[in-house]
């Protein structure tokens, strides 16, 4: 049977891992890594920290910290924030899917790997073979497939309101997956729409979401003041 203590672990694990990026291009952000004495996970659009000393779970990023300090707002009001009253899974209406890639026979060569053409010049015919230029030569291609999970996320383009600033659904909603990890309140500590990114505190974690720029008003599924 797990512990008190490890329980606890695997909860602030659970947390740091709703902010680290899927995207490859940007391996450091793969994994929660040092910076200082906090801990930091992000994914450029949204950032989560605590004090390392409050990481017992064990990670590995072999890669160069980015200067995630920098983009962190100073800490300007203090203000509890509900969002328990919005029925967030009614909300998801769009079918989650997952990308499954599977080798099919090159449709520009059909399978032989390199590709014949030929060409008229005063009077006389030119034939010619290349390596086919789409499958390189390998004779097939890879085709991507969405498959569906069976679960309801949220459209990709629905945004939500907060105060007088919009941010993504998805990345506003992981407010709402920390908080019921942790049982705790969500605290707004930093709020300006001179700024990129608004600062939240649950427990021992900081939050950091970058807001999206306006003309988004059609898209928005909830409203927060």
């Amino acid at each position: 049977m797990a512990t008190e203590n490890e329980n606890k672990n695997t909860v602030l694990q659970d947390c740091f891992s709703l902010f680290c990026s899927e995207e490859t291009f940007r391996p450091v952000f793969e994994n929660p890594f040092v910076l200082g004495d906090k801990t930091y996970a992000t994914d450029s659009y949204t950032l989560i920290r605590c004090d390392s000393s409050k990481i017992d779970f064990e990670f590995e990023n072999k890669y160069e910290p980015p200067n995630a300090e920098s983009v962190i707002p100073k800490i300007n009001t203090s203000e509890i924030i509900n969002i328990d009253n919005i029925d967030w899974v009614s909300l998801m209406s769009a079918d989650e899917t997952i990308s499954e890639e599977n080798e099919v026979e090159c449709g520009h060569c059909y399978g032989e790997g390199t590709y014949g053409d030929d060409f008229y010049y005063k009077g006389k015919r030119y034939d010619f073979e290349y390596e086919c230029p789409v499958c390189d030569g390998s004779g097939y291609e890879e085709e991507e497939k969405q498959i569906p999970t069976g679960k309801k996320i949220f459209p990709i383009d629905s945004v939500v309101r907060f105060k007088d600033l919009y941010f993504n659904a998805s990345y506003f909603y992981r407010l709402k997956k920390v908080k019921d990890l942790l049982n705790q309140n969500i605290e707004l500590i930093s709020y300006s729409t001179n700024q990129n990114g608004i600062m939240f505190r649950i427990g021992i974690l900081e939050i950091l979401l970058m807001q999206i720029g306006a003309g988004v008003e059609d898209n928005i599924i909830a409203s927060i003041d």
